[in-house]
């Protein structure tokens, strides 16, 4: 570093003396004003330098400084400089005059003065209890949430937790709100498990008090038509059987690791194949099948998964035709959806006698719901064939729903007419995905 300030100022003294022998005092100074102006370097006369206080006039002289000239002083002048970056100009006006080379930026800015060292504990201090009331603010919410959790978990998940941090706006009361609704889900389901529970009981004890007494009376030693009795034990184990398959058919369906493998579905083919099977059960009563198709496809297809879907429908058809007057009509209409072009809607319509209210229409789909009126299946029939439906449809991304067909009647009782509304059958809704041709192409 030295040899390179010193290189650096005989170089300058160099050049200097050079422009001074060949311009003058006068060229010497414009050189100075002009390398000053692009130059890495700059050079500055000393403090009390001839040449700095001789291009200033008179009037100049004894004028007050301004504070530019104050700040460029500092800046400039008002470090202590190093005597390796100085160096002499030998003039004939003022005999050798003291130089300095400075780098643009001025030399104190790089050797400022150290700041004084402060206490750092009011700092720790404010940090420490803002940390604190932070901590209060997240950890007492958190504490009334566990209370509550416990509370919940104490009443045996007997409704929902109820939490008062849903009410807060930041991301507790979101978790509250979540947590809320969670355990009203939670509780849903275990009174959905214990209902099922109530029925299936309910539903196994009827056939088998029926096997009792009938091998009660196949033990009595006067006991008639004991191969009567033998076929209704063998029909009463059938029906029980076919509960326990249902049953294990919609639990299945119904876990959350159930994925089987997705296929492409010809919809006209199954409904036709479908249609095929349960003509014999429509034959017996006389009742016909009409199939109407309004979609623009001649071949409407979608991809899922073809055994639930086709138990699902098979359930409604056959529910159809059992409820169905003999001579009846079951219609399945198969279209585009109004609501949205990506579905197909699947309509079956039977000229059975519906359902009664709303309440039962919303139940239509759980497991083991039977109306007390003329829908009411008869024997042989547990309520589970329209909750599998329900199951199958959802699988493959679809939704169900039922809506009684309504006929408006004018009666001429009296002068002024009346009108009652009848219900003349039920309609059951299915909408299923819309398969696309990349879907196709993957699955074909």
């Amino acid at each position: 570093m030295d040899q390179h300030g010193r290189t650096l100022s005989a170089q300058h003294q160099s050049l200097a003396q050079e422009i001074y022998d060949e311009r003058g005092l006068e060229g010497f100074k414009r050189w100075l004003k002009v390398s000053n102006k692009h130059s890495p370097f700059r050079i500055r006369p000393d403090k009390d330098n001839p040449i700095k206080n001789s291009t200033k006039s008179n009037e100049h002289r004894h004028k007050e400084p301004s504070n530019a000239d104050k700040i460029r002083d500092w800046l400039f002048l008002g470090f202590n400089p190093r005597k390796k970056n100085s160096f002499t100009l030998a003039t004939q006006e003022h005999g050798e005059i003291k130089l300095w080379v400075e780098p643009r930026r001025p030399p104190g800015f790089h050797n400022a003065p150290p700041r004084p060292v402060r206490p750092i504990w009011p700092i720790l201090a404010v940090m420490i209890t803002i940390s604190l009331l932070v901590a209060l603010y997240i950890i007492k919410p958190i504490k009334r949430l566990h209370q509550d959790i416990r509370h919940w978990h104490d009443k045996n998940f007997i409704g929902g937790i109820d939490t008062s941090i849903a009410k807060r706006k930041d991301t507790l009361g979101a978790l509250g709100k979540e947590l809320n609704s969670l355990s009203t889900h939670v509780y849903e389901l275990l009174e959905q498990q214990k209902q099922l529970l109530r029925d299936v009981s309910h539903e196994f004890r009827s056939p088998m008090a029926r096997i009792k007494v009938a091998t009660a009376l196949l033990k009595h030693p006067k006991s008639q038509n004991k191969d009567k009795l033998t076929e209704r034990i063998d029909h009463e184990i059938d029906s029980l059987d076919y509960l326990v398959e249902e049953l294990l058919t919609l639990q299945r369906w119904q876990r959350p690791d159930h994925s089987p493998e997705k296929t492409r579905i010809d919809l006209n083919k199954t409904l036709e194949q479908l249609s095929e099977r349960l003509q014999i059960e429509a034959d017996q009563r006389d009742i016909s099948f009409e199939f109407r198709q309004i979609t623009q496809q001649d071949k409407p297809c979608i991809v899922g998964i073809k055994k639930p879907l086709e138990r699902a429908l098979e359930n409604i058809i056959r529910n159809g035709i059992r409820f169905s007057p003999d001579k009846g009509r079951l219609t399945i209409t198969l279209e585009e959806s109004d609501q949205n072009d990506q579905y197909y809607q699947l309509t079956i319509a039977d000229q059975g006698p519906g359902v009664p209210n709303k309440e039962a229409l919303s139940k239509l789909f759980d497991p083991f719901f039977r109306l007390d009126n003329a829908r009411t299946p008869g024997e042989g029939s547990y309520g589970v064939g329209l909750a599998i439906a329900k199951e199958g449809i959802k699988i493959n991304g679809g939704t169900i729903e039922a809506h009684n067909i309504k006929a408006q009647e004018v009666g001429k009782q009296t002068a002024t007419e009346t009108h009652n509304t009848k219900i003349r059958g039920l309609e059951v809704v299915i909408t299923l995905p819309r398969a696309t041709e990349k879907k196709i192409d993957e699955h074909a």
